[in-house]
């Protein structure tokens, strides 16, 4: 389970489509985020000054939510979202896909099993355009023996790592813009 912190710890920002995205709004994520963890958030998030008295309302109801409510924790969320200006909603999408990565990419010490791993990952994420991953022969002539070798897993792997220092780059430089 992904948690809100996790997006904090990295220094990312939180809007309330990022928080969607993991609650109930994308297939990708969908349910990634519990209800506690958003609750937990709208608590803290009271301390702040509202200029929208509206806007104030739907978090202190949010942070006033049995956790088991889903559907009236998500309609709150949604009503926040509608409301939030200049949100990028790819790059809140973007932002999840890193955090996943992050949180499910870890060095398996059975190779094969490894490689099968994080293709099974971005085949959840549905093998998005700016991924590192190389599937054995998907646009590419490299064979069985080849692939599923040590010496390669280590390179894809090495390439991941690279690839997440890359993207929470990007990603920190397209938030400052914004």
């Amino acid at each position: 389970m992904i948690r809100i912190d996790d997006f904090k710890e990295k220094g990312l920002n939180i809007s309330w489509k990022l928080i969607d995205i993991g609650f109930r709004g994308s297939e990708e994520f969908y349910g990634e985020l519990s209800s506690n963890d958003v609750i937990n958030y709208a608590i803290s998030y009271l301390d702040n000054n509202f200029e929208n008295i509206e806007y104030k309302l739907l978090i202190e109801s949010i942070a006033c939510e049995y956790e088991e409510d889903i559907e009236q924790l998500n309609y709150y969320i949604q009503k926040l979202v509608e409301m939030e200006k200049n949100i990028d909603e790819k790059l809140e999408f973007r932002k999840w896909v890193y955090i996943y990565v992050y949180k499910n990419i870890h060095k398996n010490e059975n190779y094969v099993q490894g490689l099968i791993d994080l293709t099974e990952m971005w085949g959840k994420l549905n093998f998005p355009h700016n991924s590192p991953h190389i599937i054995q022969g998907v646009n590419n002539k490299i064979n069985p023996k080849e692939y599923y070798s040590l010496d390669n897993y280590n390179e894809i792997l090495k390439k991941h790592f690279e690839w997440l220092n890359k993207e929470l780059e990007n990603i920190k430089k397209e938030e400052s813009i914004k």
